[in-house]
């Protein structure tokens, strides 16, 4: 239940903020600066190894400012630009995530990983052959494949058994909730 209402507050409430603050900024030069600063925010997260909130940020109202508002874009600093394009290319749908997740193997724990990622590799585990049909009809269990499966949540279970290492700041907190 808190991971469904983290990943509906990283959609729904963090990426559209970014989108909308960006879009909603009429001021050429502010709407730069407003862009800067949520792809400064990004690279402290990913610094943080919090893919989820990276990706939220950079997927949410980032990544379509290229094609929507290319001079906005034109004008973001160089590491601003490679940055969205790091973050991009690596959860290209070309590459199958193997970017993602290469990254998240070699981050020394805590990480907080990009959850829908992970949903979806398992729904696709377990949607290919979980039976083997023999030519006699018979039907088998694929164990290897639920074997996979688990191996997967085991995988995503690390993450969760070691604490994040982030102090609340309470100011910010009383701010963000007014």
């Amino acid at each position: 239940y808190n991971l469904q209402n983290y990943m509906k507050f990283l959609d729904k409430v963090l990426g559209f903020w970014c989108k909308r603050s960006i879009l909603e900024t009429s001021n050429f030069e502010e709407r730069i600066a407003v862009t800067e600063r949520f792809i400064q925010i990004a690279i402290r997260a990913y610094e943080k190894k919090n893919f989820a909130a990276v990706f939220a940020i950079i997927f949410g109202g980032i990544i379509d400012l290229e094609k929507s508002l290319p001079h906005t874009w034109d004008r973001l600093s160089k590491q601003s630009r490679a940055f969205v394009t790091l973050v991009d290319d690596m959860l290209g749908e070309d590459s199958h995530f193997k970017l993602y997740f290469e990254k998240l193997r070699q981050s020394p724990l805590p990480v907080v990983p990009f959850i829908a990622n992970n949903q979806t590799r398992i729904a696709q585990m377990k949607e290919k052959h979980n039976m083997i049909v023999l030519s006699t009809g018979e039907i088998l269990i694929n164990f290897r494949k639920f074997q996979q499966i688990g191996e997967h949540l085991c995988e995503i279970q690390q993450y969760q058994n070691m604490p994040y290492d982030i102090v609340p700041n309470y100011d910010i907190q009383k701010e963000l909730k007014r």
